[in-house]
Protein backbone atom coordinates (compact mmCIF):
# COMPACT_ATOMS: atom_id res chain seq x y z
CA UNK A 1 0.00 0.00 0.00
CA UNK A 2 1.13 3.11 -1.16
CA UNK A 3 1.84 6.39 1.14
CA UNK A 4 -1.75 8.39 -0.91
CA UNK A 5 -3.55 4.92 -0.18
CA UNK A 6 -2.33 4.33 4.11
CA UNK A 7 -3.32 8.18 4.41
CA UNK A 8 -6.74 7.71 2.75
CA UNK A 9 -7.30 4.94 5.29
CA UNK A 10 -6.15 6.48 7.66
CA UNK A 11 -8.52 10.07 7.06
CA UNK A 12 -11.41 7.78 6.59
CA UNK A 13 -11.07 5.97 9.93
CA UNK A 14 -10.62 9.42 11.89
CA UNK A 15 -13.77 10.20 10.42
CA UNK A 16 -15.83 7.12 11.37
CA UNK A 17 -14.42 7.56 14.49
CA UNK A 18 -15.00 11.09 14.95
CA UNK A 19 -12.18 13.19 14.76
CA UNK A 20 -11.87 16.37 13.66
CA UNK A 21 -9.40 16.76 11.14
CA UNK A 22 -7.89 20.08 12.53
CA UNK A 23 -7.51 18.97 16.05
CA UNK A 24 -3.91 19.51 16.60
CA UNK A 25 -2.71 15.86 17.59
CA UNK A 26 -4.82 14.52 14.63
CA UNK A 27 -3.07 16.65 12.31
CA UNK A 28 0.26 16.25 14.16
CA UNK A 29 -0.09 12.16 14.21
CA UNK A 30 -0.95 12.66 10.37
CA UNK A 31 2.10 14.69 9.89
CA UNK A 32 4.02 11.82 11.47
CA UNK A 33 2.59 9.37 9.67
CA UNK A 34 2.59 10.38 6.40
CA UNK A 35 6.57 11.32 7.15
CA UNK A 36 6.90 7.67 8.79
CA UNK A 37 4.99 6.23 5.50
CA UNK A 38 6.97 8.21 2.72
CA UNK A 39 10.01 6.75 4.21
CA UNK A 40 9.24 3.27 4.28
CA UNK A 41 8.10 3.99 0.70
CA UNK A 42 11.84 5.53 -0.33
CA UNK A 43 13.04 2.65 1.44
CA UNK A 44 11.32 0.22 -0.92
CA UNK A 45 11.54 2.01 -4.11
CA UNK A 46 15.41 1.45 -3.02
CA UNK A 47 14.53 -1.96 -2.87
CA UNK A 48 12.81 -2.62 -6.09
CA UNK A 49 15.46 -0.46 -8.07
CA UNK A 50 18.26 -2.50 -6.55
CA UNK A 51 15.50 -5.93 -7.87
CA UNK A 52 15.99 -7.12 -3.89
CA UNK A 53 13.08 -9.55 -3.26
CA UNK A 54 11.29 -9.35 0.07
CA UNK A 55 13.03 -12.54 0.82
CA UNK A 56 16.39 -11.56 0.37
CA UNK A 57 15.85 -8.37 2.45
CA UNK A 58 14.36 -11.04 5.23
CA UNK A 59 17.81 -12.87 4.99
CA UNK A 60 20.17 -9.61 5.24
CA UNK A 61 17.79 -8.92 7.98
CA UNK A 62 17.45 -12.08 9.68
CA UNK A 63 13.79 -11.94 9.73
CA UNK A 64 11.19 -13.35 7.94
CA UNK A 65 9.82 -12.46 4.52
CA UNK A 66 6.12 -12.14 6.54
CA UNK A 67 7.72 -9.34 8.78
CA UNK A 68 9.54 -7.75 5.69
CA UNK A 69 5.70 -7.40 3.92
CA UNK A 70 4.62 -6.01 7.15
CA UNK A 71 6.71 -3.75 7.47
CA UNK A 72 6.46 -2.28 4.36
CA UNK A 73 2.59 -2.37 4.12
CA UNK A 74 2.73 0.11 7.62
CA UNK A 75 1.26 -2.34 9.69
CA UNK A 76 2.73 -0.58 13.10
CA UNK A 77 5.13 1.76 13.99
CA UNK A 78 8.35 0.83 13.45
CA UNK A 79 11.57 1.12 15.43
CA UNK A 80 14.45 3.50 14.92
CA UNK A 81 16.37 -0.18 14.62
CA UNK A 82 14.03 -1.93 11.87
CA UNK A 83 14.49 1.16 9.83
CA UNK A 84 18.13 1.47 10.28
CA UNK A 85 18.56 -2.42 9.53
CA UNK A 86 15.90 -2.35 6.77
CA UNK A 87 17.87 0.20 4.90
CA UNK A 88 21.44 -1.71 5.56
CA UNK A 89 19.95 -4.85 4.00
CA UNK A 90 19.04 -2.69 0.82
CA UNK A 91 21.97 -0.47 0.87
CA UNK A 92 21.00 2.40 1.68
CA UNK A 93 21.68 5.15 4.49
CA UNK A 94 19.39 7.02 6.92
CA UNK A 95 20.37 10.45 7.58
CA UNK A 96 18.21 12.12 10.52
CA UNK A 97 17.50 15.58 10.48
CA UNK A 98 15.88 17.36 13.50
CA UNK A 99 14.65 21.07 13.47
CA UNK A 100 12.52 22.76 15.85
CA UNK A 101 9.79 24.67 13.81
CA UNK A 102 7.16 27.14 15.51
CA UNK A 103 4.00 27.14 13.05
CA UNK A 104 3.71 30.74 14.01
CA UNK A 105 7.04 32.01 12.79
CA UNK A 106 8.20 33.23 9.59
CA UNK A 107 10.21 31.18 7.50
CA UNK A 108 13.27 33.66 7.96
CA UNK A 109 12.65 33.23 11.72
CA UNK A 110 12.09 29.67 12.10
CA UNK A 111 16.12 29.00 11.07
CA UNK A 112 16.47 31.36 14.15
CA UNK A 113 15.09 28.85 16.36
CA UNK A 114 17.70 25.88 16.15
CA UNK A 115 19.80 28.89 17.74
CA UNK A 116 17.49 29.71 20.13
CA UNK A 117 16.91 25.97 21.28
CA UNK A 118 21.46 26.05 21.51
CA UNK A 119 20.96 28.90 24.06
CA UNK A 120 18.89 27.12 26.14
CA UNK A 121 15.58 28.86 25.26
CA UNK A 122 12.58 25.93 24.82
CA UNK A 123 10.75 25.20 21.26
CA UNK A 124 7.48 24.51 21.76
CA UNK A 125 6.99 22.53 18.38
CA UNK A 126 9.59 20.34 16.05
CA UNK A 127 9.10 18.24 12.89
CA UNK A 128 12.04 15.52 11.51
CA UNK A 129 13.04 15.74 7.98
CA UNK A 130 15.20 12.35 6.69
CA UNK A 131 17.18 11.37 3.66
CA UNK A 132 17.94 8.03 2.35
CA UNK A 133 21.12 7.87 0.77
CA UNK A 134 21.74 4.92 -1.75
CA UNK A 135 25.14 3.50 -0.82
Amino acid sequence: MRTTEVMGVARKLLDLLGYKPDDPGVAAGRRHGAAIARLIDSLVQVREKRDLTQSEVADRMETTQSSVSSFERLSGDPKVSTLLRYADAVGADLDFIVAAVDPFLSPVQTQVVPRAAEAGTQADYQTSRFEVAVR
